[in-house]
């Protein structure tokens, strides 16, 4: 009889493929008498094997926030020191930072866990720059102006900006590191055009600086802002509002505006630099009025901001602005009384689309990414008639408590 080892005799041979004990039984025919066979039960304690440590890990690829190494056969791995895992995929790291990886061969039923490998280091990559926006484009002669940009992303791994001068033409313009806090100052002596160039060291990747030029427009006189006019004052619940006003005289000296929150007021609002071509997002989770301030540096005078008010209402997601007339989206069961399925069948949502639920009001009740996009725990909402929009296409969902 043999227990819990697997094992098999062939002839004279045992061979077991788990640990374990196995009774066995020993024949000798007419070992009693003619006829009678003599038997005997034995039994054999069967012990794990050890195994050989595997080599060090290798990478297979690195993100800012993720680092997948190569997958090495029946092998479990740890980083830092932490918990083994049969995952390759390590993920919620730290942008630019350096990890240690080793492996070990996994336990099984006939095998123990081997000793750890080498260890291997592997760094996180950055989370690179695309843009510099909200740079200043005029200057004044003889009236040092203060070079400032918005970096995009807001997260980068790399933000310091390095100004430098590309081409003064006529204006005499230089570039100087500013006292006291840092930053930089531009100055010029004649009117024209100066280009300059904003670097930002490994900004694109580790050893490749980000650069990025721009025009200033140097005036021989001074024209102060006297009013910012044309500024959007309503928005809509989740849908990003792009922050925009007339300088007011178009040839004012300084028009660059920077945007900021003054008062949400519940609204949940919040102001951030656009990507791509600069500008600034205005967005709200509800509905209320929010009060933003609209800044130009120097825009009164040299030293002197230019600011002014603005109230804005945001009123919930209605009918014709979630499109719901259109059901593109497919969610499953429906009603759901906690998971929510999505069929993507040829409807090319990517994994990383942003993913809203809306309630009857229009206010935004979940607002967030997932990595993989097949479907979504709902059980925590009450019961209710509710709108999902993942991208721009949307579907009409009940949910329903036991």
């Amino acid at each position: 009889m043999i227990q819990n080892t697997d094992a098999t005799i062939s002839g004279t041979t045992f061979n077991a493929t788990a640990a374990g004990t196995a009774t066995i039984k020993a024949t000798i025919e007419d070992g009693t008498a003619v006829g009678i066979p003599y038997t005997k039960d034995f039994q054999i304690v069967v012990s794990k094997a050890t195994q050989t440590a595997p080599n060090a890990p290798t990478l297979s690829n690195s993100t800012s926030t993720t680092i997948t190494l190569y997958e090495m056969d029946g092998c479990e791995y740890r980083m830092n020191g932490g918990t083994w895992q049969t995952a390759v995929l390590f993920s919620g790291l730290t942008a630019n930072t350096s990890y240690t990886f080793d492996a070990r061969k996994a336990e099984t039923a006939s095998h123990y866990a081997s000793e750890a490998s080498a260890t291997a280091t592997f760094t996180t990559g950055i989370v690179p720059v695309t843009n510099i926006a909200n740079i200043p484009t005029a200057a004044t002669v003889d009236i040092l102006l203060t070079l400032t940009g918005t970096v995009v992303p807001a997260n980068a791994t790399f933000q310091t900006i390095v100004w430098s001068m590309v081409n003064a033409g006529e204006t005499g313009a230089t570039i100087s590191p500013a006292g006291g806090g840092g930053g930089w100052t531009f100055t010029a002596t004649a009117g024209g055009t100066a280009t300059v160039m904003a670097t930002i060291e490994n900004g694109t990747a580790i050893g490749v600086p980000y650069t990025q030029e721009v025009n200033i427009t140097v005036n021989t006189d001074f024209v102060p802002v006297t009013d910012i006019t044309d500024v959007p004052t309503a928005a809509t619940v989740g849908v990003p509002l792009a922050l925009t006003g007339t300088v007011i005289p178009s040839n004012a000296t300084n028009q660059t505006i920077i945007w900021s929150l003054l008062n949400a007021d519940g609204t949940g609002a919040t102001i951030s630099p656009a990507g791509g071509g600069g500008g600034w997002i205005f967005e709200a989770t509800s509905t209320g009025v929010a009060t933003i301030l609209a800044t130009i540096e120097n825009g009164t005078a040299p030293g002197v901001d230019y600011t002014k008010f603005f109230n804005i209402s945001v009123t919930p997601v209605g009918i014709d602005e979630l499109g719901i007339r259109n059901y593109e989206l497919v969610v499953y069961p429906n009603p759901t009384r906690g998971e929510l399925k999505i069929r993507n069948d040829e409807l090319g949502i990517r994994n990383d689309e942003n993913v809203k639920i809306f309630d009857m009001t229009g206010k935004i009740i979940l607002n967030s990414q997932f990595s993989i996009l097949n479907s979504i725990d709902v059980s925590h909402l009450p019961s209710g008639v509710y709108f999902i929009k993942i991208g721009d296409k949307i579907a009409k969902f009940m949910k329903i408590n036991e």
